[in-house]
């Protein structure tokens, strides 16, 4: 159910045209990309710089849409590390063996424990463990328990989707600007 409420999430957010934009950089071997269609021209920085930002933005956005729609939303770091440790290639070309689904739930914790002005971002982790990370805010967000009524919070301080959004931007790396 995951993947299938992540690949809805791109739709009804109209995801497609950006991730088709971002096929043509020819930015990672395993991305899908119409062979015909491949845009072999040097690209702007600029350009590159946002497809590539707001490829950020899209996964979170998806992987949000997916843990609306796991029966134990709690469960997503362990549904997501499980996928990609068991070789999972995601639309744009990234994987990564051997996540680990422990470290991964200690971080999402002890990163949600900070104050959203004392948040940083941790170089430490991959750019998909950041992800990780990012999504996981979600499971403190008002707006997951606005659509899964059946959810249980466990007495969470919840946040708005605004400070969800923020949050999120810092632990990827934009330093709290929120894209498009």
């Amino acid at each position: 159910m995951f993947l299938i409420g992540c690949e809805c999430g791109r739709i009804q957010n109209n995801h497609c045209a950006y991730n088709m934009a971002f096929t043509y950089l020819n930015y990672n071997k395993y991305t899908y990309r119409p062979v015909e269609r491949s845009y072999k021209q040097t690209v702007n920085n600029q350009l590159y710089t946002a497809l590539v930002q707001w490829v950020k933005y899209a996964d979170i956005t998806a992987n949000r849409a997916g843990i609306i729609c796991l029966d134990k939303p709690g469960m997503f770091i362990s549904v997501i590390t499980g996928l990609y440790n068991k070789g999972y290639i995601d639309f744009y070309g990234r994987q990564q063996k051997n996540m680990d689904t422990d470290g991964l739930i200690k971080k999402a914790e002890s990163v949600h424990a900070v104050s959203s002005r004392n948040l940083k971002t941790d170089n430490t982790m991959s750019e998909l463990e950041k992800l990780v990370v990012a999504a996981t805010e979600f499971l403190y967000c008002s707006v997951l328990y606005e659509w899964r009524g059946d959810a249980e919070d466990s007495d969470r301080h919840l946040v708005s989707g605004q400070i969800c959004d923020v949050r999120s931007s810092i632990i990827i790396g934009n330093g709290g600007v929120i894209g498009g």
